[in-house]
């Protein structure tokens, strides 16, 4: 088994990670632009892997600077921080994570040659009283094949 390894960058750029034969993986990082913190806010980005031979691929996403699945959070000015998560699909909501404790991995066959798409539903629940600034969080995604 080969694993690979980017940062996500959430509301963001994304550094994508240097590699060698066998799969790559990329991400459109989730940004959730402006804001309003009194209602839920989501948004979308994606994971996107390819492969020079077919391969079963799993993709996991760290916690962040959380540290924890629970909730992930953005830090924002004077260190306030801004609750959000990452969900695998928008209809049973599982928390994209390393699949213990409840979360979810996501993965299946890439063909030779394809990339195929995995997409990131981000989450960013009503935080009523959360000063105005820019909020952000790394993540990493690992790819294993």
């Amino acid at each position: 088994m080969r694993v690979r390894r980017i940062v996500l960058a959430v509301a963001g750029v994304l550094v994508p990670a240097a590699a060698s034969a066998g799969c790559t993986v990329s991400a459109e990082g989730i940004a959730f632009g402006t804001v309003t913190v009194d209602r839920l806010n989501f948004a979308r980005g994606h994971v996107r892997v390819s492969c020079d031979t077919e391969a079963d691929v799993r993709i996991s996403i760290s916690p962040g600077s959380s540290g924890d699945y629970a909730w992930r959070h953005m830090v924002g000015p004077r260190g306030v921080r801004l609750l959000y998560q990452i969900f695998t699909n928008q209809q049973t909501y599982d928390i994209w994570g390393d699949g213990a404790g409840g979360t979810a991995t996501v993965g299946g066959r890439v063909a030779a040659g394809e990339e195929r798409e995995f997409p990131m539903h981000g989450f960013l629940p009503a935080q009523p009283g959360v000063p105005e600034g820019d909020y952000t969080d790394s993540l990493t995604v690992t790819l294993e094949f």
